[in-house]
């Protein structure tokens, strides 16, 4: 049993109505760009080989100002560079998630809770804080990073920017060394009229 390294409970506000159209989770990029910047461990070779097969972890999410950068960023008005998600600069680097949505059924009709996010992280040498480890910050910007985009996801469809981090309660439980490649995963645990209750961890 691996532990996780570290474990997050979080809570977001979340507005289904709150993101505009052309920041749709479901767009596809008009620029294709590498997303796989060091060698990978076989776990997640298997799990992004471009679909094929499948990854077990669910459909990739596709977010228009991650795949096509600064231009893109530039052009809906943002005034720097994704903290998480910048191939070039991101001192850690979430290079993808992958989402999974239950399917709805007689036993489970509401199947949205247990929406679940996975991604792949890149802690990279600027991450470090001391002696070859991480940062704490930089284990607890990964947790906000994907406690938010699992929160974009709780109407059953990827609405970026539809809601906010409210508050994060984080263990750091393992030290994490410069130029590990973890897994990083969030799941909706409960909703409660605009917010939504997160758990996540990376292992």
């Amino acid at each position: 049993l691996l532990l996780p390294s570290v474990v997050c409970k979080g809570m977001a506000e979340h507005d289904s109505n709150g993101a505009e159209p052309n920041r749709n989770g479901n767009h596809h990029s008009e620029f294709s760009k590498v997303t796989i910047p060091v060698s990978l461990p076989s776990w997640a070779r298997d799990e992004c080989n471009n679909g094929n097969p499948p990854s077990h972890w669910g459909s990739k999410l596709i977010i228009p100002e991650w795949e096509n950068g600064a231009g893109y960023r530039k052009r809906e008005g943002w005034v720097g560079t994704d903290l998480m998600h910048d191939y070039e600069k991101s001192a850690v680097y979430i290079s993808e998630y992958h989402i999974s949505y239950p399917t709805k059924s007689i036993m489970n009709p509401n199947p949205f809770p247990f929406t679940t996010l996975t991604g792949i992280v890149h802690y990279r040498p600027s991450s470090e804080s001391h002696a070859g480890y991480c940062h704490g910050g930089s284990m607890t910007s990964v947790m906000d990073d994907v406690i938010g985009w699992c929160g974009f996801c709780a109407s059953g469809v990827c609405v970026p920017w539809s809601g906010y981090t409210v508050q994060i309660d984080t263990a750091l439980k393992t030290p994490i060394q410069v130029g590990s490649v973890l897994k990083v995963r969030a799941w909706i645990v409960e909703r409660r009229g605009r917010k939504v209750f997160i758990e996540a961890e990376i292992v």
